[in-house]
C-alpha cells in the first residue's frame, strides 16, 4: 500500500477571504496605471471589510458578502478593491476590482 504525503497544512479545511478597499484615485486611468505597476494599496488609506469564513468542502447556506462601513468623510473617486483568500497553504490575492465611491 503507498503512503501519500499530506497535501495540506489545514486539515480543517477553513478558507478566510478579507476584503480591502484602498484609494481615492482621481480618475479610472490613474488607478488602471498603478494596478498594472504596482500593488493599488501605496501610500493610499484603507477601509477593510468584514471576513468571510467558511469551510472549502461544505456549500455555504447563504451567498457569501463582505460588509464595508465607510467613514462619514471618504473622499469621492475611483477606489481598488482587493480580495484576499487565505486557505492554510498561503494566502492568494486578486487586486484589479475597481469601485466608484461618490456621486455620478
Amino acid at each position: 500500500m503507498a503512503a501519500w504525503p499530506k497535501a495540506t497544512k489545514n486539515p480543517t479545511h477553513k478558507v478566510f477571504i478579507t476584503a480591502l478597499l484602498s484609494g481615492p484615485y482621481s480618475d479610472l486611468a490613474g488607478l488602471k496605471q498603478i494596478i498594472r505597476t504596482d500593488f493599488p494599496t501605496g501610500d493610499h488609506p484603507a477601509v477593510h471589510g468584514s471576513v468571510i469564513a467558511m469551510d472549502d468542502r461544505t456549500r455555504p447556506s447563504t451567498t457569501p458578502v463582505t460588509t464595508f462601513v465607510l467613514p462619514a468623510d471618504l473622499p469621492p473617486g475611483y477606489y481598488d478593491l482587493t480580495l484576499i483568500w487565505e486557505d492554510g497553504n498561503g494566502g492568494t490575492g486578486d487586486p484589479h476590482n475597481i469601485v466608484r465611491v461618490g456621486t455620478p
